[in-house]
C-alpha cells in the first residue's frame, strides 16, 4: 500500500487529507473538486475530466452543422434578404 491517512473532522463532515506528493502527481489543487466512487470495497478519488473546456463539448461532434437537413422557412414576408 501507500501512504495512511487519518480520518479527521472539518465541522459536522468527516475529512482525509491527501498526501501532496499525491495531490502534486494528479495535479490537485485546494478548492478542485474530485469525483469519488466505490469499487471492490475501495474508495476511489479521481480527477474529473475538464467539463467546460471547447474541446470536451464538441470531442462527440460529427460536423454536421444543424444537426439536420435544412429547413425551408416559406417565402419573405418583409425585408429579408437571403
Amino acid at each position: 500500500m501507500g501512504n495512511t491517512a487519518v480520518i479527521g473532522m472539518w465541522g459536522n463532515t468527516q475529512a482525509i487529507r491527501l498526501p501532496k506528493a499525491y495531490c502534486e502527481q494528479l495535479d490537485l489543487h485546494a478548492g478542485d473538486e474530485v469525483d469519488l466512487s466505490l469499487e471492490n470495497n475501495r474508495l476511489v478519488i479521481e480527477k474529473p475530466e475538464d467539463r467546460y473546456t471547447i474541446q470536451n463539448l464538441i470531442k462527440d461532434w460529427n460536423g454536421v452543422r444543424g444537426g439536420g437537413p435544412e429547413l425551408d422557412w416559406g417565402e419573405s414576408m418583409g425585408t429579408e434578404v437571403w
